[in-house]
């Protein structure tokens, strides 16, 4: 059975924005109504259904079980997950940048390493780690049309600190089983060479006058979400633990949004 996961998208909060247009193209001048927009756009966006394709998961030789990936936490887990948080960067829900969890010092470091370890045993993650702030970024066309921008979600300080140590955890188990045609999110790799190889043969045959067959997919808003029983599948027969993939549900599926607007309005 597939688990339904409803995203609880609030209401906006008082910034300058653009007026947006709603659904039938009726330009919105009220906050309440803009707020409500937005409200309604992102609620779509994020809570698509997903049909898990389960026996193309059943396929999939099973791993031998990594007993550590269930282990709490450790301190230099946890100390090396606030280290390689990137400094300058936008604050989330909490307002608490990385710099500060940076230079707190040992005494910082065991607080939150005691409630990392805390949450791994209790198996309950508080709101506040795992809430996001939904920011829209506009990329281009009509200010006036909500798909016209970008969402960028922003964790807690705190909560990206959990999602790091689970990240780090899963990236030496990922990179073993990704075939060599992954090149995009992943670690050392780049859509370079395979731009450099498709550009090459479209080169080659219009010399040759050969026939090319190449087919190009388009995807608007892409949606990088998965079924949680796709993903707790997966897992479970590529070395994860049953309570460590709680976990990576918990964060990637279960997550709040606040959908926040930054973009001032024209004068």
């Amino acid at each position: 059975m597939t688990t339904q996961v409803s995203y609880d998208v609030t209401a906006l909060v008082k910034v300058k924005c653009h007026k947006r247009s709603s659904t039938n193209f009726c330009l919105l001048k009220d906050k309440e109504a803009i707020a409500s927009r937005w409200k309604e756009h992102y609620g779509d966006l994020l809570n698509r259904d997903t049909t898990p394709e389960m026996e193309a998961l059943e396929k999939l030789p099973q791993q031998p079980i990594n007993e550590s990936m269930g282990e709490p936490p450790s301190l230099k887990e946890g100390q090396d997950a606030i280290r390689k948080m990137k400094n300058n960067k936008a604050a989330g829900p909490d307002g608490i940048p990385a710099e500060v969890l940076k230079e707190g010092g040992p005494d910082l470091l065991k607080h939150i390493h005691a409630l990392l370890y805390k949450i791994w045993e209790q198996e309950k993650i508080p709101a506040q780690l795992k809430d996001v702030l939904v920011v829209s970024i506009f990329k281009k066309g009509d200010k006036a049309d909500c798909g016209n921008y970008r969402g960028i979600s922003l964790l807690s300080t705190t909560g990206k600190a959990l999602a790091r140590v689970l990240a780090n955890r899963l990236t030496p188990l990922s990179e073993s089983i990704l075939p060599e045609s992954q090149s995009g999110f992943c670690p050392n790799r780049g859509t370079a060479d395979m731009i450099f190889i498709a550009r090459q043969l479209q080169e080659k045959c219009r010399e040759q006058n050969l026939p090319l067959y190449m087919a190009w997919r388009e995807s608007a808003k892409t949606d990088a979400r998965a079924g949680t029983d796709r993903i707790k599948s997966f897992l479970h027969q590529d070395g994860g633990k049953k309570d460590y993939s709680y976990f990576r549900l918990f964060i990637h599926a279960s997550q709040g949004s606040d959908p926040t607007q930054n973009v001032k309005v024209d004068q």
